[in-house]
């Protein structure tokens, strides 16, 4: 989350994203290579055009056309990564979602399908309150599962029967 607040509070200038879905197959990842050096050359065009120049903007993307050729990085690629590349910023996340891939030249980074991963890993609470019946249950994005209620009412009914006896 912390990391995800310091994304969205770099703004300014040029902030370059890129979305590689997982590969569907084993070869897939060794085309990752191709595609990471065409989003670099696509990305030094985007930033001579509004950034800066030419080596200036071959410099910046160094990092970015470093993945390339990291041996790694591409023998790993079971997920989908999300990278990000600014002048003071060089981060890359996992993936669980796909996403299509995309490369972004802008004033800030798109943060989007690392908001779809943060939120699979939340967990949230739903009550539910009827007159006979009280349950809660423990949720996340892919079960959800009713929680033990110990010194609780039982019901809406049970809980009134309680006021009024205090009374």
């Amino acid at each position: 989350r912390i990391q995800l607040d310091q994304l969205v509070a770099s703004e300014g200038g040029p902030h370059v994203t890129v979305f590689l879905p997982a590969p569907q197959r084993p070869m897939e990842a060794k085309e990752d290579a191709i595609r990471i050096s065409n989003f670099s050359r696509d990305a030094v065009t985007r930033l001579q055009e509004n950034w800066m120049p030419e080596p200036e903007a071959e410099d910046f993307i160094k990092p970015l056309r470093g993945l390339a050729e990291d041996e790694a990085f591409l023998a790993d690629r079971r997920h989908g990564a999300a990278i990000y590349l600014s002048a003071d910023t060089f981060k890359i996340y996992r993936l669980e979602d796909s996403s299509e891939h995309q490369v972004w030249v802008d004033r800030i980074f798109h943060i989007r399908p690392l908001l779809a991963a943060l939120h699979s890993q939340l967990t949230f609470a739903v009550l539910r309150l009827s007159k006979k019946q009280v349950s809660l249950f423990s949720a996340t994005r892919t079960g959800v599962s009713e929680m033990e209620l110990t010194g609780l009412p039982a019901s809406f009914e049970e809980s009134l029967a309680g006021v009024t006896a205090d009374r």
